[in-house]
C-alpha cells in the first residue's frame, strides 16, 4: 500500500466522541490562546509545548481506527499506527486490555508478523448489553473483512 491510497473505514470512534474532541482542543487552544496574551516570553515557549502536545493528542485521539481495503489492514492506534498485509492476519479475538479495569473488553488481532495487537479504538466497557453487543458487531465486522475475498 503507497502513501496517501484509500482504504476503507471499518471501525472508528463513534461521531460524538469526534466532534467532543475538536471542541475540547477548540477549548484547550482559547486557553492557552488566553493565558499567552498576559505571559512573558519564557511563558509563552511551555504554553506553546502545550498547544502542540493537545493538538497532537486530539489527533491522534481522533485517528484511532481501523481500516482495510482488499490487500492491507491499517490499525491506527493511541501511539502508533500498523499495517498489515490480509494474509498476515490470522484472527481477531476479544480480551481484556493491558492497564485497564477488569471489566473493560478490547478486539485484539492476531497476526503471524507481531503476534497480538490490540485495537484501541474497540476498548469499552463491557457492563451494559448494548456495549456487548457493540463490541459483537465491531468484531464480526473486523472477522467479514478478513473473510471475504480480496479484490
Amino acid at each position: 500500500m503507497r502513501h496517501g491510497e484509500p482504504v476503507t473505514p471499518l471501525l472508528r470512534a463513534p461521531a460524538w466522541l469526534r466532534a467532543l474532541l475538536i471542541l475540547f482542543l477548540v477549548a484547550w487552544l482559547g486557553l492557552i490562546t488566553y493565558l499567552a496574551l498576559s505571559a512573558t516570553a519564557g511563558s509563552r515557549a511551555i504554553l506553546a509545548v502545550l498547544a502542540v502536545a493537545g493538538a497532537v493528542l486530539v489527533y491522534r485521539l481522533f485517528r484511532l481506527g481501523v481500516a482495510g481495503d482488499a490487500e492491507h489492514l491499517v490499525v491506527r492506534n493511541q501511539l502508533r499506527t500498523l499495517t498489515y498485509r490480509r494474509e498476515d492476519v490470522e484472527q481477531f479475538r476479544t480480551g481484556k486490555p493491558v492497564g485497564q479495569l477488569s471489566f473493560s473488553r478490547s478486539i485484539y488481532v492476531i497476526t503471524s508478523t507481531d503476534g497480538i495487537v490490540a485495537v484501541d479504538v474497540t476498548t469499552r466497557p463491557n457492563v451494559l448489553s448494548r456495549s456487548r453487543q457493540k463490541m459483537r458487531d465491531d468484531l464480526e465486522t473486523c472477522e467479514s473483512w478478513r473473510t471475504e475475498s480480496p479484490g
